[in-house]
């Protein structure tokens, strides 16, 4: 997959350079992460580029999406993918919840 003239995982990590080697998995992830969501055009291609590589990519899948979905908004969720989530009522409102949990007034 290419996005923003980036090709396949080895750009991750040649982008983040030696910093990568002697990291555990949750920072590599998280590094691959950011790398993700900074060079992707949207957000598909971004959770698509994080999940496509040999490493931890159910992890940086997440952590991807949570970086995007905070920044975005679930207006940047492809409308297909959410049609498809199951319990998305349930969904919808523990994120309501938590999010009126840490931003409304005392």
């Amino acid at each position: 997959m290419e996005a923003a003239g980036w090709t396949g995982l080895g750009g991750a990590y040649d982008a983040l350079g030696d910093a990568h080697r002697g990291i555990g998995y949750h920072e590599q992830a998280l590094a691959i992460s950011v790398y993700c969501g900074m060079v992707a055009l949207d957000f598909e291609s971004a959770v698509r580029l994080a999940v496509t590589h040999s490493g931890d990519s159910d992890s940086t899948g997440s952590i991807t999406g949570q970086i995007l979905g905070t920044v975005h908004g679930d207006e940047a969720i492809p409308g297909r993918w959410l049609a498809a989530l199951k319990l998305r009522d349930v969904v919808e409102q523990v994120a309501d919840d938590l999010f009126h949990a840490f931003h409304d007034p005392a």
